[in-house]
């Protein structure tokens, strides 16, 4: 396991012809009552492959169990659950890149990610306990912004597809932010992502 994997919990840099394997059965009841929400994925799985409607090449792929707070009552998963599983893959991306949405005390730079837009478009319904596989692309990377989509699928159809734009800040001492360029090292590594 390189050290990306070991630090998002398996969860993957792939390119677009990467799949994920579906768990069987009695893997799925076994994982829901000992995995946690996000789950480990080897990096030789596979599962049926959904098309990724953005051009570019698929960035990051992550999965994550539905867990019974992401449903309403008829348990199927809630809007507005998708948007924290967006951020939440975003997170895990940035980490795989070495980077992180919150500057740490020792970073100089002290750059944050704060989002800008954010949507979601629903194809059909997730359940309590699927296994979704997320699918980050970087659609854009502007001066002084990225945008991301997700393209979020369950046994191989298409659950929901978002996206979300981030603009790089500077966090001041008093917690104020000011937009600022994406710097050079990250632009090329998020380039870097796009072309892999």
């Amino acid at each position: 396991m390189n050290r990306a994997e070991s630090e998002t919990g398996g969860s993957s840099r792939r390119d677009s012809n990467s799949s994920a394997r579906e768990p069987s059965e009695s893997e799925s009841l076994r994982g829901s009552l000992q995995t946690p929400a996000f789950e480990a994925e080897s990096a030789s799985a596979a599962a049926p492959a959904v098309a990724n409607e953005s051009k570019q090449p698929v960035a990051f792929r992550t999965v994550r169990r539905v867990e019974f707070r992401d449903t309403d009552a008829a348990g199927i998963v809630h809007f507005s659950a998708f948007f924290p599983m967006m951020e939440s893959a975003e997170h895990e991306f940035l980490r795989s890149l070495g980077m992180s949405v919150m500057p740490s005390g020792d970073d100089p730079e002290r750059l944050t990610w704060p989002r800008v837009a954010a949507a979601c478009d629903y194809q059909g319904p997730a359940r309590f306990e699927d296994l979704l596989q997320i699918d980050l692309t970087v659609d854009r990377v502007g001066r002084s912004s990225v945008t991301y989509r997700f393209q979020i699928t369950t046994d191989g159809r298409s659950v929901a597809t978002g996206r979300m734009t981030a603009v790089c800040c500077r966090l001041t001492a008093g917690g104020e932010l000011s937009k600022v360029e994406v710097p050079a090292s990250i632009r090329s590594r998020l380039l870097e992502a796009t072309a892999s």
